[in-house]
Order: C-alpha cells, then sequence, then structure tokens
C-alpha cells in the first residue's frame, strides 16, 4: 500500500520544492463528467 510520505518522497526526487504539493489525499474514485473528463470543480468543492 502506498503512503502519503512515499507519494511526497517520490515527489521531491523529481520536482522543485515550491511545486510540491502541501497535502496528498487518497480517494476510491474521482468524479467524472458525462464526457469521462475529471471533474475539478466537483474535486475542490469536494476534497478542498
Amino acid at each position: 500500500t502506498l503512503t502519503a510520505e512515499q507519494v511526497a518522497a517520490a515527489v521531491a526526487e523529481r520536482i522543485a520544492a515550491y511545486k510540491k504539493p502541501q497535502f496528498v489525499d487518497f480517494v476510491e474514485r474521482l468524479p467524472r463528467k458525462e464526457n469521462g473528463e475529471i471533474d475539478r470543480a466537483a474535486v475542490k468543492a469536494t476534497h478542498g
């Protein structure tokens, strides 16, 4: 099982520090629009 710490470590190796996400949130499924794209507005409303 992947942990938030493992994700943070992998990201730290690949991108600049100022680009790193402040937190990692694991979800079962991302909300999608009818056309199959991720519904970013719904993600933001649900997960901040």
